[in-house]
């Protein structure tokens, strides 16, 4: 029987984009752009008693993410 079940997990998140030059820095003050970024995606896993487990993957795969929302310290929306 696993200890930890995940099925497909994912966190957006949202962020404001830049616009190059002076032009594009006020027009940032009237309308904001913003673009959704996924990390976590669809992240699925079971984890069975006494198994050792190893997470890796590239930078801003969302494993910092993913131990943060096991652990109950980042919401998920």
């Amino acid at each position: 029987m696993p200890q930890i079940t995940v099925t497909d997990l994912r966190k957006t998140y949202r962020i404001a984009e830049r616009r190059p030059g002076l032009s594009g820095a006020i027009a940032r003050l009237v309308h904001r752009r913003y673009r959704d970024i996924v990390a976590p995606d669809c992240i699925s896993f079971l984890v069975e008693s006494e198994e050792l487990v190893g997470y890796i993957g590239p930078n801003g795969a969302g494993k910092s993410t993913t131990v943060k929302i096991l652990g109950g310290s980042c919401a998920v929306r």
